[in-house]
């Protein structure tokens, strides 16, 4: 009888595990509603999925490694590609590590050379038998150049972005009044915000042939704080001064990796928020602009950026013609 023996390794703990579809007339029914039964074995794979994430985060003899097979170090788009593909569990963002064997006082150790993440140029090698497998394609978002023969290893994230910084208009916020015929002109304050990302390309992948990497959706909060002051440097009463309310709405962005540390990442955003408490001054904007993290580590960027907003077409006063225009805020981001 064959004998192969169990070893207890990890407990891993994933809270949801789902089966479901939407049924017609949604948009995105299936033409032909699956069976319970099929449902079922969805909602087990899908599982299995969540349970292969938190074991190759937790175990090491569980992520995929293959050599890499060539490697493109130019200082523009780097990027490299290994022999693994759909097989192994590759789609569109996973997350590699790339390490060198070297030597340190006798003994042989891997060194972490950079990170990499599949592009949407990933081999279909399923029904391969004879380990020929053409090479997949993986861009490089950090670290230094790589080379021939250094190791992928699997490291899997969530797709999560963390951002929190400070910003300020950069023009003076103008509020027309029928007291004054040129309006009173008011010198903007800080802004403290947040935004939470998460990128749906691998997602999406699911249902596609081939879909952009790093496509991120993303919820921001922005306060810019009540101005106390006009432009001569006056005072302003509290209770006749802009107060600031909280902006808060969401958008769109799609990561560009220009270089191993740099990247481009337009984005469009809709805000909804408020700037006079006494007269709840409130209104929409639209904003489109451009970041260009810089990568501190694989985990952590600085990120600058600049927004240009429409007008707030506030319901009191007509206009704060400050709070349109250009915007530039700066900032951390973490990526878990």
């Amino acid at each position: 009888a064959l004998n192969i023996p169990l070893k207890y390794v990890a407990q891993v703990y994933f809270p949801r595990a789902e089966g479901n579809e939407y049924k017609a007339p949604h948009l995105l029914a299936p033409a032909t509603p699956s069976t319970k039964e099929q449902l079922f074995v969805k909602m087990v794979n899908n599982g299995l999925e969540n349970t292969e994430l938190m074991l190759t985060r937790k175990v090491e003899a569980f992520r995929v490694k293959a050599p890499v097979a060539e490697a493109k170090k130019s200082f523009i788009f780097p990027n490299i590609k290994s022999k693994v593909g759909k097989k192994e569990g590759v789609h569109l963002d996973k997350r590699f590590f790339v390490y060198e064997k070297v030597e340190d006082k006798g003994k042989l150790v891997s060194k972490r050379r950079g990170v990499v993440r599949a592009s949407n140029d990933i081999t279909d090698n399923r029904t391969v038998t004879t380990g020929s497998t053409t090479p997949s394609k993986f861009y490089q978002i950090s670290g230094k150049k790589l080379e021939d023969g250094m190791i992928i290893e699997e490291r899997p994230d969530f797709g999560i972005g963390l951002f929190v910084g400070a910003g300020l208009p950069l023009g003076d916020i103008t509020v027309n009044s029928s007291n004054s015929s040129t309006g009173y002109t008011y010198t903007p304050a800080m802004a403290i915000q947040g935004r939470l990302e998460y990128n749906v390309s691998p997602m999406i992948a699911k249902f596609t042939k081939k879909f952009l990497s790093e496509f991120r959706l993303f919820v921001e909060a922005r306060s810019l704080g009540a101005v106390t002051e006009n432009i001569d440097g006056q005072q302003i009463n509290g209770t006749t001064g802009l107060q600031s309310n909280l902006f808060y709405g969401g958008g769109i962005s799609k990561d560009i990796h220009l270089t191993r540390k740099i990247k481009l990442a337009p984005f469009a955003q809709y805000m909804i928020g408020g700037y006079n408490e006494t007269y709840s001054e409130s209104a929409a904007q639209i904003g489109f602009g451009g970041r260009l993290p810089i990568n501190v580590n694989y985990w952590l960027a600085l990120v600058p950026s600049v927004t240009v907003f429409t007008p707030f077409e506030g319901t009191y006063n007509p206009s704060y013609s400050g709070l349109g225009g250009m915007y530039f805020d700066i900032g951390l981001r973490i990526g878990l």
